[in-house]
């Protein structure tokens, strides 16, 4: 994702990292589906999703239906004004980073 927003000269904020994983999602649904896929059939398709990696993390709709996340993809981040940038405090699962 970061690399396809910046040949388009743009950053990632939390609105485009927000709608990125559920467009690729449908996109590769279609991909398999076909572009005629019923709705019942792209439910079908997501409830099944296990291993799919977004920049959310790993996705698993058995393991968590509705949300395909679980708390194994939460990550803490506080910003850093001086990187221009997020920067993380927590390792994946919230736990906190040693202290530096």
């Amino acid at each position: 994702m970061t690399s396809e927003m910046a040949a388009l000269g743009a950053k990632p904020d939390m609105v485009s990292i927000a709608a990125w994983d559920p467009a690729m999602l449908i996109v590769s649904a279609l991909r398999k589906l076909g572009t005629n896929a019923s709705a019942a059939q792209l439910r079908e398709y997501l409830d099944n999703v296990r291993g799919w990696v977004g920049v959310n993390g790993p996705y698993d709709f058995r393991a968590m239906p509705q949300r395909g996340l679980t708390e194994n993809s939460l990550l803490v981040v506080r910003w850093d004004a001086a990187r221009n940038a997020a920067v993380a405090v927590s390792t994946f699962g919230g736990s906190a980073l040693p202290a530096k």
